[in-house]
């Protein structure tokens, strides 16, 4: 996605936007890395900021009406006081393509779709967006041939289970079903 950065912008953290970037799918292995960096890299105080928010979220997702429009913009519960993702090493394969283009824009890329702004827009990701898809495809094929839970789940869901249960990643592992209500 960035053919031309060199090392130095591969490494380059971009913030999200400000509204988040709507519903995140994650499978397991994501929400159990999501966790996984959260207690290695912040303090109790903030995972407790970041697991509180997500099961609030969590909770507004589970009654939205299906079908109907997602209504307001839910705030994204790894998104830090800079709008950086709390976990960004580890943030879900859905927001990587955004930061791809923002930090293409950023470098002065080539091959940037036009906008009046720094950041990518949702609408600018085309090929990122497949390219995401394409992962995510691939992810979810391998885990289902090892015979693992390959289901997609909303984010806020899958991080509070997995912040809220310390030996999650080895029960997934072990074949139990540790995330619930996967995403249609």
């Amino acid at each position: 996605m960035l053919p031309t950065a060199g090392p130095s912008e591969l490494e380059r953290i971009m913030a999200c936007p400000e509204a988040g970037q709507g519903m995140v799918g994650v499978t397991a292995p994501e929400a159990l890395s999501i966790a996984a960096c959260l207690r290695k890299n912040r303090s109790r105080a903030e995972q407790q900021r970041i697991y509180e928010l997500a099961v609030e979220n969590a909770k507004k997702v589970a009654a939205r009406v299906p079908g109907e429009s997602d209504g307001a913009p839910l705030p994204c519960a790894l998104h830090g006081h800079d709008h950086v993702c709390c976990a960004y090493g580890s943030r879900p394969l859905h927001c990587r393509p955004l930061h791809a283009i923002s930090i293409a824009k950023a470098i002065g890329g080539n091959n940037v779709p036009p906008s009046g702004s720094e950041t990518a827009t949702p609408d600018e990701l085309g090929h990122e967006r497949t390219v995401s898809e394409g992962i995510e495809m691939g992810l979810t094929r391998a885990l289902e041939s090892a015979g693992l839970d390959a289901k997609i789940y909303e984010l806020n869901n899958a991080l509070a289970t997995a912040l809220e249960t310390p030996d999650a990643a080895e029960r997934w592992a072990k074949g139990e079903n540790v995330f619930h209500n996967p995403l249609p």
